[in-house]
């Protein structure tokens, strides 16, 4: 795979929790949940992070900006926390104190003006099915980096329903062409992915439930520090 950095973003509800100082929960990585068309389908399959997760440095951004902002949190510095579930990737940050810019998202976040999150990622492996379909299905089966997570306003697949590419869709496209031209005899599963269906025999996972709530997750890291401090 090219070692590009892709990006998507999910409706995921986020906000900031306040448990004697404000904490920013939310899930970036759902497992098992459709994209919006962009050309194509696009599932992330359960564990495809979990390497990623322990090799990378992922930074905590808005807008995945982080030339003119400084970022919000860092898993090496220990401010931002991100653990797999068997829904996906949930985080947990600290954001720093006495900053503006900070303290202006935590408000927007709290009125719901910023309510998505998103994740900027290179792929190892991947999978396509329904090739010969207008929108075939993309199935992501090994992140290689994690490089950001992300708050966003407008998530980057709004763009590509606008007929606006970024590089990332543009490896994803390219990646679609080789797997076509490397499947010409090939013979597409049955199930129909015209409304963003999972593969088939994968419609029925558990792992395709809703995501938690923001309380959920929170409450999900206060048990794990509860554990750690009783170790």
């Amino acid at each position: 795979m090219e070692n590009k950095i892709e990006r998507r973003a999910f409706d995921i509800k986020v906000r900031a929790a306040e448990n004697g100082e404000k904490k920013l929960v939310g899930m970036p990585i759902v497992y098992n949940r459709s994209s919006e068309n962009m050309g194509f389908f696009e599932y992330i399959a359960p564990g495809a992070a979990a390497e990623a997760l322990k090799t990378s440095d992922a930074l905590l951004l808005y807008g995945h900006e982080s030339k003119t902002l400084l970022p919000i949190a860092r898993q090496s510095s220990g401010t931002l926390r991100a653990i797999e579930t068997d829904q996906g990737v949930e985080i947990e940050a600290d954001p720093p104190r006495k900053n503006a810019f900070v303290d202006a998202l935590l408000e927007s976040i709290e009125r719901g003006d910023v309510r998505e999150m998103s994740f900027g990622f290179t792929v190892l492996e991947d999978e396509w099915s329904d090739l010969d379909k207008d929108t075939p299905v993309r199935t992501v089966r090994k992140i290689g980096k994690l490089y950001d997570f992300s708050y966003v306003v407008f998530p980057a697949y709004l763009d590509a329903k606008a007929g606006i590419r970024d590089v990332g869709l543009e490896v994803a496209f390219r990646s679609l062409e080789a797997a076509r031209a490397a499947n010409t005899n090939h013979n597409p599963p049955t199930g129909s992915n015209e409304t963003g269906q999972a593969p088939t025999g994968e419609e029925s996972s558990p792992m395709a439930a809703d995501p938690p709530t923001a309380e959920e997750i929170e409450a999900r890291f206060n048990q794990l520090n509860d554990w750690k401090r009783n170790f």
